[in-house]
């Protein structure tokens, strides 16, 4: 065989090899539907707090316990849908139905009477959430979940606006926005629109109407009253957020210096979720990235986050930006708390706290009664109590009376 002849056969032998591992890669991928998996940057190497930080000797025990636990855990991995393959689309819906039905056992935290309904306004989904003390029939509170643009649905995660419904005696409507990857932006911003539109038009006035929104969801109600007062609509008497995710384009200070201490979320792993969202858009469009926006004549602003948030810096911008441009803003930082605590954790007396905050912020700036003294969760001292003071001083008299 001439050796001309047998340096073509090793290129064709070669080519074949390359060609054919590339097959059988992209075979190999269409077939592999189940959820990558994407591990936080430097959560893993987190350590629990010892017993001599500062941080415990304010937070709660149970708080305590909490973060202590969150922080063990948070070496696991983030788990996330591949996106990449049309061929797993099903299967993506499916994980997506299946962490949904996580988020609504939250339904078992809370600790208050409350009603859902399930509504629809203008084709967008809803459910309308009331309890006891929601008695103003003239004021609405707009809610926007969490769930990384990605995930949950208005009923799932209404539990999140229960308790700031209850104590500030005002009905919320959970908005079912479009989610992504089948929808990026602006759809979202689109159905929340829709039904504040809604809203003005069945007798809402815009003064008697808040938005509040955790995480995602607060990045959604700061940008959607950002476009509302760009296009010279009327606004809402009150924007509230907790965690929100305010910087989409990832330059603040917080993603880098507090990746080692945020127990909750991952740069690596929110850097995936949130680029499916921003899509082709440049991330720092203000309605993308509500830290870039222009807070001249925004409504009344509060911003609650933890101080162990990526988002922290995000929100401390923005606080900061709308205070320049004349806006009202309260700016709460929950020292050693993690994301939307006050969300997944109600029953934790900073939750509780948190979530009182909130709920006079948007009671007062709606015009409404103030927030109900006391939430209808929350039990009022009884017979025992009585019995109880009452032991205390008959011991308290005793210890006098012998001194004499």
């Amino acid at each position: 065989m001439k050796p001309n002849v047998i340096v073509f056969a090793a290129i064709v032998f070669f080519l074949c090899l390359i060609f054919g591992a590339q097959a059988q890669n992209t075979t190999t991928d269409a077939q592999n539907c189940t959820p990558s998996q994407v591990k936080p940057t430097l959560s893993a190497d987190l350590p629990p707090i010892p017993s001599w930080h500062p941080a415990l000797n304010w937070l709660s025990p149970r708080s305590q316990a909490v973060l202590n636990k969150t922080i063990a855990n948070a070496g696991a991995t983030s788990v996330y849908p591949n996106l990449n393959n049309s061929a797993c689309y099903s299967e993506f819906l499916k994980y997506r139905n299946k962490t949904d039905a996580r988020f609504a056992q939250n339904y078992r935290k809370l600790y208050m009477p409350y009603t859902v309904k399930n509504d629809t306004i203008d084709g967008i989904r809803v459910t309308w959430v009331t309890t006891p003390n929601t008695t103003i029939e003239d004021r609405v509170i707009v809610y926007l979940h969490w769930g990384r643009f990605m995930y949950g649905n208005s009923y799932a995660m209404a539990p999140g606006i229960v308790p700031i419904a209850d104590m500030s005696n005002i009905k919320a409507v959970s908005v079912d926005y479009r989610l992504v990857p089948e929808h990026p932006y602006p759809a979202a911003i689109e159905d929340v629109k829709k039904v504040y539109n809604w809203l003005l038009e069945n007798g809402y006035r815009n003064e008697n109407i808040a938005i509040y929104g955790d995480s995602s969801g607060g990045n959604l109600a700061i940008a959607t009253t950002l476009m509302l007062k760009d296009e010279g609509l009327p606004l809402p008497g009150a924007v509230a957020v907790a965690s929100p995710t305010l910087d989409l384009s990832k330059v603040s200070d917080s993603f880098y210096t507090l990746s080692h201490v945020d127990p909750i979320t991952s740069f690596s792993g929110n850097d995936k979720a949130y680029g499916v969202y921003v899509g082709k858009e440049n991330a720092t469009n203000p309605y993308i990235s509500p830290m870039y926006g222009n807070y001249s004549g925004f409504p009344p602003l509060y911003i609650q986050v933890g101080e162990r948030e990526l988002y922290l810096s995000g929100c401390s911008q923005t606080a900061l930006k709308a205070y320049h441009a004349g806006v009202p803003v309260v700016f709460n930082v929950w020292d050693a708390m993690w994301h939307i605590f006050s969300t997944n954790d109600p029953q934790l007396p900073e939750s509780r706290k948190a979530n009182r905050d909130a709920a006079e912020f948007i009671a007062r700036n709606l015009g409404a009664e103030t927030a109900t003294s006391k939430p209808s969760h929350e039990k009022q001292p009884g017979f025992e109590g009585i019995i109880a003071l009452a032991g205390i001083a008959a011991i308290a008299y005793l210890a006098l009376d012998k001194r004499r």
